[in-house]
């Protein structure tokens, strides 16, 4: 399934005017130079201190490669052969992987 969001990279631009641009860039190098533009913001809100705003935005610009990384597990972990019964715990993991996936996935109303 491809993915409806803008595909990564994503990076977290360095923290301006109380907040920090997730920006997708094809050259994940050059984050000051958006080649598709900013795809979320990170805003300083009461209370956060810069960390927290940066830290934000790293999770954020992360977000694409935690996708895909959470299909190939949920994926995996479909493929083990556990010689007849799944363990619960298995089946759970799998449950919540594949339930976030779908409001991922679904379209916007």
């Amino acid at each position: 399934m491809a993915d409806k969001f803008t595909p990564g990279p994503w990076v977290a631009e360095s923290t301006v005017n109380r907040g920090c641009a997730i920006i997708a860039s094809k050259e994940i190098d050059r984050i000051s130079n958006p080649s598709r533009g900013i795809v979320a913001w990170a805003e300083q809100s009461v209370g956060q201190t810069n960390a927290q705003v940066k830290a934000n935005a790293r999770l954020i610009a992360a977000a694409p490669e935690l996708v895909a990384a959470l299909r190939e597990c949920a994926d995996e972990l479909d493929d083990v052969d556990f010689c007849g019964a799944r363990p619960t715990a298995y089946s759970a993991v799998i449950y919540r992987a594949r339930a976030l996936l779908a409001r991922i996935d679904k379209d916007a109303a």
